[in-house]
């Protein structure tokens, strides 16, 4: 078993000692509390102007995102009527040929010779049996 010595002069200097050490604790506990409270301060200053740089952000983020809406609308407009354009190319083409091919039939129950190269300039020549 550990014996410990009480001597007056000990029992004082480890008052002393307790005593610093509490002092260094209290000293260290007020720093940081102020060290906390100035940060806090800080960031209350600086709260309004971070809300404004926030909101300035975010209305820019909105703006870019509505032009890249109305950017693809038109997008899809162009792809709408590129197709509308194709799809009447297509049919002007089947209309075309439709058309050749019932003059050429025509041409033919009539007994009329067709001359095919005027018909493949759209032109029909013929002569009488």
């Amino acid at each position: 078993m550990y014996q410990v010595n009480l001597l007056p002069w000990r029992q004082q200097r480890r008052r002393r000692r307790a005593r610093a050490a509490g002092a260094v604790l209290a000293a260290e506990l007020l720093l940081a509390l102020c060290i906390t409270g100035g940060l806090a301060l800080r960031w209350r200053e600086e709260q309004p102007v971070l809300s404004a740089r926030q909101a300035l952000l975010l209305r820019q983020q909105e703006q870019a995102r509505r032009q890249r809406h109305e950017h693809q609308q038109r997008m899809d407009q162009c792809a709408r009527l590129q197709d509308t354009l194709d799809r009447c190319r297509r049919n002007r083409l089947v209309n075309q040929q439709y058309q050749r091919f019932s003059t050429f039939a025509g041409a033919v129950a009539a007994g009329i010779v067709v001359d095919l190269a005027a018909l493949a300039g759209g032109a029909v020549a013929g002569r009488g049996l």
